[in-house]
């Protein structure tokens, strides 16, 4: 379940436990390897997953499988009331941003996730609560060190590697698109 697959993204960057290492502890070197292996593990296995989308017959993921991405990426996290870990919907949209998912399984999360956002728009800070404990980030990293909080970011990313997702997402309202 992509909830399982969101634990699997490095949710601390190496910088961190670097700067706590101490002196003597080759800052550059040792960033630069966090940095290459994060990226190699996102590209991995967020290609795998999207090859898996397109996949027929007897190895079909199940029908519900972008809605499970979607309920994945927008579920409250305890000090909201629910049960989401902080930076889970992040970590699934850095998964999404790398290899092309299918038109059916990108377009449910894109507008899935798109749908929650503006419904939710007038109740406060919608992702930073969902990436921060207190005073604290706890949500992930990008290879490049960027804090990220907002999901639909890595979701522009994935519509950019499937243009008839892409072309659906933001052709709302012509009736030639398809949904």
């Amino acid at each position: 379940p992509p909830v399982d697959l969101a634990q699997g993204v490095p949710a601390e960057p190496r910088q961190v436990s670097l700067i706590d290492a101490g002196p003597g502890v080759d800052y550059r070197a040792e960033m630069d390897d966090w940095k290459k292996n994060s990226g190699d593990l996102l590209s991995a296995v967020g290609t795998t997953l999207a090859a898996a989308t397109r996949n027929t017959g007897a190895l079909a993921l199940p029908s519900d499988y972008g809605k499970q991405w979607t309920d994945a990426i927008t579920p409250d996290v305890p000090s909201q009331g629910g049960d989401g870990a902080h930076g889970q919907g992040a970590a699934l949209s850095l998964l999404l941003a790398h290899g092309s998912f299918s038109t059916a399984v990108l377009g449910t999360v894109s507008s899935g996730v798109y749908d929650y956002e503006r419904k939710n728009a007038g109740d406060g800070p919608l992702w930073r609560p969902r990436s921060w404990e207190d005073t604290n980030f706890a949500g992930v990293d990008s290879p490049d060190g960027a804090q990220i909080s907002d999901p639909l970011a890595g979701i522009m990313t994935a519509l950019s590697h499937n243009p008839d997702a892409a072309q659906n997402f933001f052709d709302v309202g012509n009736p030639n698109a398809s949904t």
